[in-house]
């Protein structure tokens, strides 16, 4: 699961901050990585597992 768009700490590039969707540690990589990035706003809703 995406949870972010942002620095990691004083590095100037954002990263993409990942969650596993049934729970674990979190990483980062780059965002061109991600299949499909879409834009994150604060009106954006969480999706839900089907």
């Amino acid at each position: 699961m995406l949870r972010a768009i942002a620095p990691d700490g004083d590095k100037p590039t954002p990263v993409a901050w990942l969650l596993p969707v049934g729970g674990g540690m979190e990483w980062t990589t780059a965002p061109e990585n991600l299949a499909r990035p879409e834009q994150i706003t604060p009106a954006s809703l969480p999706r839900t597992r089907s």
